[in-house]
C-alpha cells in the first residue's frame, strides 16, 4: 500500500484553517474586481446610477474590494506579516494579490475621485487628468489589477501541492467564471435600479459565465481521480457530508437557476427587467458555497503534511 493510501486508510487529513472568512474574502474580491471589469468593458459605468457624482458601480467595486482587503489584513494578523506579504511577490500569490488590491484602489480612485460632487463643489477637480492617453493608461492599469484580484484567490489554492484537490489550474478558472457571473448579475441589478434596460448581451454573457463555471467544475472533478486524497475530496462533495450543499447550492443554484432565468429573459424582452436582477441571489449563494466547499474538502495527500496551520504555511496556500 502506498504512503498516500496508508494515510487515507487511517482517515483523511482535512485542512482546518481555511474556512468561512477566507471564502467571504475570495467572494468579495471576485465580485468587486469583476463588476469593475464588466462595467468598464461594456461602457456602462455612467448608466448604472451615481452617488455624489461618482459612478455607483465603481463605488460598489471599491467597497467590496476594500472589505475583502480588511478580511485579508485580519487573516495576515500582525502588522509585520502584512508588511512581509507585500514584499514577497516573487513567490507568493497572496503578496501579488495584496499588491494588486492596492494598485486597483489607487488607480480606480484616480479615475473617479475628480468627479466627487458636494453640492456645487468639486473638491478634487484638480486631480482631473485631461490627457486622454494618460486617462486610458490609468484605466488599463485599474482593469489589469482588477483582473489579478479576481484570479489570485483561486491561484493561492492552486499552487498548494500538498492538497491534490486544490492543486489544479481549473480552481482559479472556475473562481473567475463564478466572479464574473456574480458581477454580471450585479450590473443587471444596477441597470434596473437606475431606470435602464437589461440588454440581451448581458444575459448572454451571464449564460457563458455560468456554463464556463459548470464546465470547469466538471472537468476538475473528473481529472486525476486516481489520487486517493482528491478522490476522497470529490466523494465528500457528491456522496458525503457536503452532497446537498454542493449539488443544490453550487450546481443547482449556481448553474441551473441562473441559466434558466437568463434564457427566459433572452426569449422575452418583457421579462428581462424582472429576471436579470433575480439571477444575483443564486449566483452569489453558489459563488460563496463554491469557495467554502472547495476549502472544506481540502484533503492532504499524506498525513505527514498535516502541521499546525495557524500562522503557518499549508503547502503553498498560506505562504506569504
Amino acid at each position: 500500500m502506498s504512503a498516500a493510501n496508508r494515510g487515507l486508510a487511517m482517515g483523511p487529513n482535512v485542512q482546518q484553517f481555511w474556512g468561512w472568512s477566507h471564502a467571504i474574502w475570495f467572494t468579495l474580491m471576485g465580485a468587486g474586481g469583476g463588476v469593475f471589469i464588466l462595467a468598464h468593458a461594456l461602457r456602462l459605468t455612467d448608466h448604472l446610477g451615481g452617488w455624489l457624482g461618482l459612478p455607483l458601480v465603481d463605488v460598489m467595486s471599491f467597497v467590496l474590494i476594500g472589505i475583502g482587503g480588511i478580511v485579508l489584513i485580519a487573516h495576515l494578523g500582525r502588522p509585520k506579516r502584512i508588511f512581509l506579504a507585500l514584499l514577497n511577490p516573487r513567490t507568493s500569490w497572496i503578496s501579488r494579490g495584496a499588491i494588486a488590491d492596492f494598485i486597483f484602489l489607487i488607480a480606480g480612485t484616480a479615475l473617479v475621485l475628480p468627479r466627487l460632487r458636494l453640492g456645487e463643489w468639486l473638491p478634487f477637480s484638480w486631480l482631473q487628468v485631461e490627457n486622454r492617453s494618460a486617462l486610458l493608461t490609468i484605466e488599463a492599469l485599474a482593469l489589469l489589477s482588477a483582473g489579478v484580484v479576481i484570479f489570485y484567490a483561486g491561484q493561492v489554492l492552486a499552487v498548494c501541492k500538498s492538497i491534490p484537490y486544490w492543486h489544479s489550474p481549473l480552481i482559479p478558472v472556475q473562481f473567475v467564471a463564478s466572479s464574473l457571473a456574480i458581477s454580471m448579475s450585479i450590473v443587471m441589478l444596477l441597470e434596473v435600479a437606475s431606470g435602464g434596460r437589461v440588454g440581451g448581451l448581458e444575459l448572454a454573457l451571464l449564460c457563458a459565465f455560468v456554463l464556463a463555471q459548470a464546465a470547469c467544475i466538471g472537468a476538475h472533478m473528473a481529472t486525476h481521480r486516481q489520487e486517493p486524497a482528491k478522490a476522497h475530496s470529490v466523494s465528500m462533495l457528491v456522496r458525503g457530508r457536503y452532497k446537498w450543499l454542493f449539488l443544490g447550492g453550487v450546481l443547482g443554484s449556481g448553474s441551473v437557476a441562473p441559466l434558466v432565468l437568463a434564457l427566459a429573459g433572452l426569449g422575452s424582452d418583457d421579462l428581462r427587467q424582472a429576471l436579470g436582477p433575480l439571477t444575483l441571489a443564486p449566483c452569489l449563494i453558489a459563488g460563496l458555497m463554491l469557495r467554502l466547499l472547495t476549502l472544506r474538502v481540502g484533503v492532504f495527500a499524506m498525513p505527514s503534511v498535516l502541521v499546525p496551520l495557524r500562522g503557518r504555511r499549508v503547502g503553498g496556500a498560506a505562504k506569504t
